[in-house]
């Protein structure tokens, strides 16, 4: 995951939405990566705090109850954005 890269375009968390959205349908997975934008945007600013939120992610993946195949999956599309830009 290219998080060092700090000269992405603001874009890269809707791509990220899009791409989650396209492999497992919108609803509730969708208000769920909204609750976890301000965590990703922080994330890739600073990358040196990326574990904490990465915890804090998990947190808020499984208090909405979502699967672990959906957590997993989730975090390789947002590496897969983060690259392409």
């Amino acid at each position: 995951m290219k998080l060092r890269d700090r000269s992405r375009p603001p874009g890269v968390i809707d791509l990220w939405i899009r791409s989650v959205e396209a492999e497992f349908g919108g609803g509730e997975q969708i208000v769920t990566l909204q609750r976890l934008s301000p965590l990703v945007r922080e994330m890739l600013e600073t990358p040196a705090d990326a574990p904490s939120h990465l915890v804090e992610m998990g947190f808020v993946l499984g208090v909405d109850n979502r699967r672990l195949e959906f957590a997993l999956r989730s975090l390789e599309l947002l590496a897969e954005c983060c690259s392409c830009s």
